[in-house]
């Protein structure tokens, strides 16, 4: 796979919201009862992060994790459960082991800077 495989990437997305909504910690910060639009969000961003489609640009503007993120307070807690449900969604996709690994390496690491709150 090339990192930029829309239909895994958008895969990846709707897999790990789908761990998302059964997480009553994370499942709190979306106060969408549906959270269709954020899978499709996080699909875009990841597809266009990888060198795909613009998609998310065009419709939500500039890709920025950190300017979309600053409004929730993000503690070590909610990283790691972020994190628990995207190792998840990695293992159920279809990507191939070293696309995963460095998916992976680079979650952990953003995850990590969004963290905000001691």
């Amino acid at each position: 796979m090339r990192l930029a495989n829309e239909p895994l990437l958008m895969e990846l997305a709707d897999r790990f919201y789908s761990g998302v909504t059964d997480d009553r910690v994370l499942r709190a910060l979306y106060p969408d009862a549906d959270l269709t639009a954020a899978a499709r969000h996080l699909g875009w961003f990841l597809v266009e992060f990888w060198g795909g489609p613009i998609t998310y640009s065009k419709v939500r503007g500039y890709p920025s994790l950190r300017i979309r993120h600053i409004p929730f307070p993000i503690t070590a807690e909610l990283r790691d459960r972020w994190l628990g449900h995207m190792r998840t969604a990695l293992a159920e996709v279809a990507i191939d082991e070293p696309d995963k690994a460095k998916l992976w390496q680079w979650f952990t690491a953003e995850a990590e800077v969004l963290v905000n709150v001691p």
